[in-house]
């Protein structure tokens, strides 16, 4: 993970490192991948994925674990020790904050900013909050390494209710969403 701070998500609440952060606004800027191999709550064994590099046969992992040696899942049913985990690298354009949790269109260096919020989801076990990434605008991070560009449809209210945010918000210019004849490669509807 790159970034030092944190985000959890524990239905229905985002927090970083403890400090509330539902409906803080972010750039959400990397992806990474590794294999863990967990134990009984740590992990034995972290294996970092490189960029484009496929993930290892979990399956095959952990068929030779006997199930004795398996923990117990959220639902008290025996759970894989091999597990792929996915993380999301977050920037909090306010602070320059780097939090752990539209590319083909617009370029390769665009990126979605998003607000920590939640959605209803039905489970066998009732109605759970599970986290939710609202898209609203896409960034351009510029020659220089600074946020260049933002589409946003957030009022500056909520831009100033970013929990520990006092600095003003970054100058960027507008990214567009793709048009359908974009997303079609050019292509028209004559109707």
């Amino acid at each position: 993970m790159q970034g030092e701070t944190k985000l959890k998500f524990v239905d229905p609440d985002w927090t970083a490192d403890g400090i509330p952060c539902n409906d803080r606004v972010l750039v959400c800027y990397d992806r990474n991948y590794a294999a863990i191999h967990w134990g009984d709550g740590a992990p034995i064994e972290v294996r970092v994925l490189a960029r484009g590099e496929p993930a290892p046969d979990l399956k095959a992992l952990n068929a030779v674990i006997p199930k004795e040696q398996w923990r117990d899942g959220f639902n008290g049913q025996p759970e894989p020790p091999w597990q792929l985990q996915r993380v999301l690298e977050f920037l909090d354009p306010e602070t320059a904050e780097r939090l752990s949790w539209r590319r083909r269109l617009r370029g390769e260096d665009v990126y979605p900013r998003v607000r920590l919020t939640h959605r209803s989801m039905p489970t066998k076990f009732g109605g759970r909050e599970r986290p939710y990434l609202e898209i609203v605008g896409w960034v351009r991070f510029g020659a220089h390494g600074g946020l260049e560009a933002i589409e946003s449809n957030i009022q500056p209210e909520t831009q100033q209710r970013c929990i520990g945010s006092t600095a003003p918000a970054t100058a960027m210019q507008s990214v567009s969403e793709p048009s359908l004849s974009e997303e079609m490669g050019g292509d028209t509807v004559p109707f």
